[in-house]
């Protein structure tokens, strides 16, 4: 899943937030902010891989400029020769994706890439992504009813790999980054299943949707003060809106115990407990007084996010 969301923030530091969140599981960025957040304050530089990568990559407004003509061929042939090696992504829907794929990427072009040594990966950005990538029987044209995926099997080829799925020739490939969710990766993934072919034929991304749709109310996720201690005396706090029970806070000092089993890893949290137990709990002291006490780099957090396959919370 690559990270289009930039452009859909509403700041910089917006978009760096979460974008460094979406770096945590994946690679494919084109958010650098969230890259300079990463380097700068969980040393990112000294990670075991890269922060994020990125690729060359065309988008509408440099393809329309080549052709008041309706026709982007002059743009994807200048794609293709200035970068004659890896990958290279080219939005290739401007005017007439079908006519793109089955005439220049296939015939008039398909000499150039198939000497490439890298991969031209074709971006359709507009319709309705299944349809477009996977085939629409209803559509008014040949091309509209085999769909991305099968036109580039016609027009360059595939290999069957160990689990019996075509792939494409590794010359081509595929990416989708328009209104891309997960219910909505999940559908092209097995209707590409169902054509039998592999899902390492597409990459996708995602834009406003990856970085904009989630708030801290997604999974009722807030920060709040539980304990506090007023002229020397222990004092236990919450909150308990009448109006909305959802949002009643934990109160008091806080014990979270890590269970494991055979489902994965879950967490249970205490409250009201004395400060012995609150000691021997997985919380730790990472601000205090003015102080960070504990800081963790980009690869510890990746790697805790990788071994956590953790079950809902219990409360």
């Amino acid at each position: 899943m690559h990270d289009f969301g930039y452009r859909g923030c509403g700041s910089e530091e917006s978009a760096a937030i979460a974008g460094a969140a979406h770096l945590l599981s994946f690679l494919g960025t084109d958010t650098t902010a969230a890259v300079v957040l990463l380097r700068d304050y969980y040393d990112g530089l000294k990670c075991e891989g890269p922060i994020g990568l990125s690729v060359p990559a065309s988008e509408h407004s440099v393809m329309c400029a080549w052709d008041e003509g309706n026709d982007d061929f002059a743009a994807i042939s200048n794609m293709l020769r200035t970068y004659p090696h890896g990958i290279v992504s080219i939005v290739s829907d401007t005017y007439n994706l079908w006519k793109t794929i089955t005439d220049y990427y296939s015939q008039r072009l398909k000499h150039a890439i198939l000497k490439r040594d890298g991969k031209v990966v074709i971006r359709p950005d507009s319709g309705d992504p299944p349809k477009i990538i996977c085939g629409d029987p209803a559509g008014s044209s040949v091309q509209e009813q085999a769909g991305v995926i099968r036109l580039l099997d016609d027009g360059f080829g595939h290999t069957i790999n160990d689990k019996d799925f075509k792939e494409l020739d590794p010359h081509v490939g595929c990416i989708y980054g328009d209104a891309i969710f997960y219910d909505r990766a999940q559908q092209i993934l097995s209707k590409l299943a169902g054509m039998g072919y592999a899902s390492n034929n597409i990459v996708f991304g995602s834009g406003g949707l990856l970085l904009n749709q989630w708030s801290r109310d997604t999974l009722k996720m807030a920060i709040k003060a539980t304990y506090c201690e007023v002229d020397g005396e222990p004092r236990q706090i919450e909150k308990r809106p009448i109006t909305d029970t959802g949002k009643t806070s934990k109160r008091g000092l806080l014990h979270v115990q890590k269970y494991h089993t055979d489902l994965g890893t879950s967490y249970r949290t205490w409250d009201q407990v004395l400060d012995s137990q609150e000691e021997e709990g997985e919380l730790q002291t990472v601000y205090e007084n003015g102080d960070i006490l504990r800081t963790c780099n980009l690869d510890e957090v990746r790697r805790t996010l990788k071994q956590e396959e953790t079950l809902p919370p219990w409360n």
